[in-house]
């Protein structure tokens, strides 16, 4: 019986096979000319760093599902409405919409920004928002809008990586520690990032045992959480998200020393288990 049960599945595999090969025999250049396309924005949202001495760029590109045998223009826009970013040199330079193009047999086009003046940037940014408006032979889906958050950048000479003692100073209340007290964890650059690091670290481990990533940001000699916080997965009431967000008063670190440092953060943004309270975790590198 499994012989021939193992004859059956290979003469259909056969069969499958060759129907496969025989369906799409013909896919050339005209057949590909000829299918739907989808286009929309690479990613929701990047960063432009304005740096002191250089001079900043940052390419936007524009995805399509399925490449071309020919050149198709594609049209975005500024939303004058979420932007906070000023034309003309400040934040960014005047910038060419004009002529953008999918180049044939490719998966992506780009557009350039150019950072403006550092002396107006700011460690807080500005944000830059296009939306997509229509790709040649194209069906738009998916992200159609793309943030380019202008951000003042300060050089970090120390790593701010490996291995690192963590402890929490602040009093430690009822429900016991917020991350891994105590312990030692490894801190990593997040790709694709110059100022973000992170770790994995458990939150409240007397009640949750899964590892979560958590996120500092190391920009111009402050620590900030990232925008929109840290996301907890141990939390009190399902309706709200628990975050960590940035302290009222950051703490301070030395961008040539990374042997000790300090992360305050608020815990608790939401009031997911009540009011939110000021956190500090000391960073010893082992």
């Amino acid at each position: 019986m499994k012989k021939l049960i193992f004859k059956l599945l290979a003469i259909t595999l056969v069969v499958s096979f060759t129907s496969c090969n025989e369906e799409y025999k013909d896919d050339n250049d005209d057949t590909l000319a000829d299918r739907t396309t989808v286009a929309y924005f690479a990613e929701s949202g990047s960063t432009l760093f304005v740096k002191e001495e250089e001079v900043g760029k940052l390419d936007v590109l524009v995805s399509v599902s399925e490449a071309k045998p020919y050149d198709r223009s594609f049209a975005v826009s500024i939303d004058a409405s979420a932007t906070t970013a000023v034309a003309g040199g400040f934040d960014y330079e005047d910038l060419n919409l004009s002529n953008l193009v999918v180049p044939a047999n490719a998966q992506y086009g780009s557009f350039t920004v150019t950072a403006g003046d550092f002396n107006n940037s700011t460690v807080q940014g500005v944000n830059l928002v296009f939306n997509l408006d229509d790709v040649q032979d194209a069906t738009l889906d998916y992200r159609l809008t793309h943030t380019v958050k202008i951000q003042r950048f300060c050089p970090i000479y120390a790593p701010f990586a490996g291995e690192y003692f963590i402890e929490e100073i602040t009093p430690i209340g009822a429900d016991g520690p917020v991350l891994n007290h105590q312990s030692v964890v490894t801190l990593y650059t997040l790709p694709g990032s110059e100022t973000k690091r992170a770790f994995m670290t458990n939150n409240f481990p007397n009640f949750c045992t899964t590892p979560n990533q958590f996120v500092i940001d190391l920009v111009c000699e402050e620590i900030l959480m990232p925008v929109g916080g840290n996301r907890g997965n141990c939390v009190c009431d399902q309706g709200t998200p628990y975050l960590f967000g940035t302290a009222p008063t950051p703490t301070t670190f030395d961008p040539n020393d990374d042997s000790v440092f300090e992360v305050s953060f608020e815990n608790d943004v939401t009031g997911n288990c009540g009011p939110s309270v000021i956190t500090t975790y000391r960073f010893t590198k082992q």
